[in-house]
């Protein structure tokens, strides 16, 4: 049982991963197109 004595519902725990997911999937896409950028600026 949690430190608080309180559990998440299994629904918000999957809500929150799933935003986890998204930002980190737009993380790798950004990151991929500014490298792009910085090899042909060479």
């Amino acid at each position: 049982m949690p430190l608080g004595g309180e559990t998440v519902p299994e629904e918000q725990v999957i809500k929150l991963l799933e935003e986890t997911r998204d930002l980190q999937k737009l993380h790798v896409e950004n990151y991929r197109f500014s490298l792009e950028i910085q090899f042909f600026s060479l």
